[in-house]
């Protein structure tokens, strides 16, 4: 099984066709309120993502594509966005980029997937990218859709999915993934030489106490040595046998 941790577990919701190779993580909008099941992953705009489809199974939602991509479906109706109509989609939520950004780190880890842009819909095409990449259209957002040699992601002429504003926040999606797969070493976490002298202070300081310890040991040894061989002559003293001096000293230790 491929299912995210942290992630709401809703049952799969495919027929467990399974995937090929794993290349893209695809950003889409939902047009209406998460989860929508054609996808892996659904976002609603407060961040809870629900995961639809185990990733060792095909999504729904990018055609020709499904064989090879992750998909994401972004809530874009209800709080905290506004109402829109036709081509408005309104940005993803900062919550929403969060959660898109974690899917992304764990399809990196979890499936090689590379973080890095994906520059259009091409069979040999990897990282992330937006569902318009393998969309036919006229777009002047400054956003493309299919190029000469991409795969067909869906049949709709014209989609804009998942919207300019979204499209836009792939760099800071991506940014983030890259923040969560390898987070820098927190800078109020980092050795100091400071730090360095203080222990090698305390190792010095350790071994000084350990080395008190080990003589008064030694000290000990010797005085209790010294008391029983006292206590052994003075038994024999009484006439006592070697045998009978023995049994006496286990009995008193014991």
């Amino acid at each position: 099984m491929a299912r995210m941790p942290g992630t709401i577990w809703v049952g799969e919701q495919s027929p467990r066709t399974p995937m090929s190779r794993y290349d893209i993580v695809c950003v889409h909008t939902i047009v209406g309120y998460a989860p929508a099941h054609a996808a892996h992953f659904s976002t609603h705009g407060d961040g809870r993502t629900e995961q639809s489809r185990d990733t060792l199974y095909r999504s729904a939602a990018n055609l020709d594509g499904n064989h090879r991509i992750i998909a994401i479906e972004n809530e874009d109706h209800g709080n905290p966005f506004p109402a829109w109509g036709g081509s408005d989609v309104p940005a993803l939520s900062d919550e929403q980029v969060e959660s898109c950004a974690r899917i992304l780190a764990w399809a990196h880890h979890e499936h090689d997937v590379p973080l890095q842009l994906c520059p259009d819909s091409r069979p040999g095409s990897r990282g992330l990218a937006y569902h318009r990449q393998g969309c036919d259209g006229t777009f002047t957002d400054g956003h493309p859709g299919r190029v000469s040699g991409g795969e067909v992601w869906t049949s709709s002429f014209g989609k804009v999915c998942p919207g300019g504003r979204r499209i836009a926040q792939l760099p800071l999606i991506l940014a983030r993934a890259r923040e969560i797969a390898y987070p820098k070493e927190n800078p109020l976490m980092a050795v100091t030489e400071k730090d360095f002298d203080a222990l090698a202070e305390n190792v010095a300081d350790i071994k000084i106490a350990v080395g008190d310890v080990r003589d008064a040991l030694s000290t000990l040894r010797q005085k209790e040595a010294q008391r029983f061989q006292a206590q052994i002559k003075e038994l024999r003293g009484q006439g006592k046998t070697d045998r009978q001096i023995l049994e006496q000293l286990q009995a008193e230790a014991g």
